[in-house]
């Protein structure tokens, strides 16, 4: 395997860095302050995490746009999951190439 570049390591100096500010700001499961904790749970209602995101409106309608933006929001949720559990470094967003 190739050594990292000094470019490289900078980099995932700085992933790292994130990961701990995320923590600090959101807690880690099962060691958040009350009021980590009291955030945590509203997030988590508002990303639709335990919820389904397709939820009917007050004539009984299913609204896909609705479930859309509830989807979006579970997805950022769940990416800032994976990032407290240190799965993963922040990315930037892939290149589109056209």
């Amino acid at each position: 395997m190739a050594e990292l570049t000094e470019e490289q390591k900078e980099a995932q100096a700085e992933g790292r860095k994130l990961i701990h500010s995320y923590q600090g700001v959101f807690g880690v499961e099962g060691m958040r302050t009350p009021q980590q904790a009291a955030v945590w749970a509203d997030m988590k209602h508002r990303a639709y995490i335990e919820r389904p995101v397709f939820q009917k409106d007050g004539a009984g309608h299913l609204d896909p746009l609705r479930a859309a933006l509830a989807d979006g929001m579970r997805v950022y949720f769940l990416q800032i999951m994976e990032i407290l559990k240190g799965g993963s470094e922040p990315r930037p967003p892939p290149k589109v190439i056209k």
